[in-house]
């Protein structure tokens, strides 16, 4: 009597806790269900009636819970029962109705929740029974949810403690909040509010975190990577493929595949191109060919000097010559102007016909008496200013030395 009056007081006690609990949760997914129920009632080896000793049978009933808050709920029970008998004078079975009611409590809000009551057995006799157990609804739509349970029924009456498993189908009332959908604004998989890498790419192979996938660890994203298995620590071009290493054939410090000007010297100075780098110097030649008195005519084509002179002109080709006639003071200012050009046109005709110097190249040009090397009237000072002067200058190129 103690233990029936002891279990009822816990079991009463659980579920007027309920009433007084505080939902400190967001609501729960449904305010209060209707089911249908199976179930597969195991009794105790000593659950005995009147006309004999139990054993196991089945169930079948409706239920109507509710939800007090995010977290207790409580529910109530009808059923057919069917027990088969162990043991009977004359009777195979017995049958009769079970009623209930229990407290239930879901941990965090979940859909599985512990349960805990009271039973009242019409069969051949009344029977009151304290119930403990656990079950669980899952989900099938947002309306639908498939029940199932396993509880131990102690039997007051007989000191019993019996089994049941319990499976069925309970359809929901009460509004069932709206999950707002998270935008995912690059499209890749991941919403936006746990994309760490948004703007992706569209197509682009992402990661848990909304990240662009890079299965070798080579920089170059797989969506862009045309190796996309290059060993580790490998140098890689934009297409994500290994570097080839380039040479430096001409030993100039400009590896090969950007040098310009390859085989350069080993000891010139090079730009980043790889090119030589050249200073620019100024370089010149001058000649004097003295004529004899009243004379146009060159006495020695073959001099050194004259060849040295068309050695440098033909060194440095693109420069330009200027011949000057020049004449000396004695006689007519006019016939020396004409003597000193006949001079200069005949060093012309010599560079030309015997050295073969460009004509385009040469000019003659006369200045008589008008540039006198040697003012003073003695025959010393005549013979010097009886001449032809020329003075070739070019501006060249010449590599810097390391």
């Amino acid at each position: 009597m103690h233990t029936k009056l002891h279990l009822t007081s816990i079991c009463l006690a659980f579920l007027s806790a309920g009433v007084g609990a505080q939902d400190t949760q967001p609501g729960p997914a449904y305010d209060s269900w209707l089911g249908l129920y199976g179930a597969k009632y195991n009794g105790d080896t000593n659950k005995s009636s009147p006309l004999g000793v139990y054993d196991n049978g089945l169930e079948r009933g409706i239920e109507y819970g509710f939800r007090m808050d995010n977290k207790w709920g409580g529910r109530f029970e009808y059923s057919n029962l069917k027990l088969d008998y162990r043991v009977s004078a004359n009777l195979t079975q017995d049958q009769g109705q079970m009623f209930g009611a229990d407290a239930l409590y879901f941990p965090n809000n979940s859909d599985t929740f512990l349960f805990a009551g009271l039973r009242r057995q019409h069969l051949q006799d009344h029977y009151t029974l304290g119930d403990v157990g656990i079950g669980r609804h899952w989900q099938i739509s947002e309306r639908f949810r498939f029940v199932t349970e396993a509880g131990l029924f102690h039997d007051f009456s007989n000191n019993t403690n019996d089994l049941r498993f319990k499976a069925g189908l309970a359809f929901t009332f009460g509004s069932v909040p709206s999950t707002p959908k998270i935008a995912d604004a690059d499209d890749d998989g991941v919403n936006d509010n746990l994309d760490q890498c948004p703007g992706t790419p569209r197509g682009a192979q992402v990661d848990a975190k909304g990240c662009e996938l890079d299965s070798d660890n080579d920089g170059i994203t797989n969506q862009y990577d045309q190796c996309p298995n290059t060993p580790p620590n490998t140098r890689v071009d934009s297409t994500g493929c290994a570097i080839k290493e380039v040479g430096d054939a001409d030993k100039d410090g400009v590896k090969d595949d950007r040098d310009q000007c390859a085989d350069t010297p080993a000891n010139d100075k090079v730009d980043a191109d790889g090119c030589t780098v050249f200073t620019e110097k100024e370089v010149a030649h001058t000649i004097r060919v003295m004529f004899p008195h009243n004379s146009a005519e060159i006495q020695d084509p073959d001099s050194e000097k004259v060849q040295q002179f068309v050695k440098f002109i033909r060194r440095y080709g693109k420069t330009s010559v200027l011949i000057e006639g020049h004449a000396s003071a004695p006689g007519d200012a006019d016939y020396n102007m004409m003597l000193s050009e006949k001079r200069a046109n005949a060093f012309k005709n010599m560079l030309v016909s015997r050295y073969g110097i460009e004509e385009s190249r040469l000019q003659a040009k006369g200045f008589g008496e008008t540039q006198l090397l040697d003012t003073s009237n003695t025959a010393e000072a005549h013979k010097k200013n009886r001449r032809i002067y020329i003075r070739v200058t070019e501006t060249v190129k010449r590599p810097k030395k390391k």
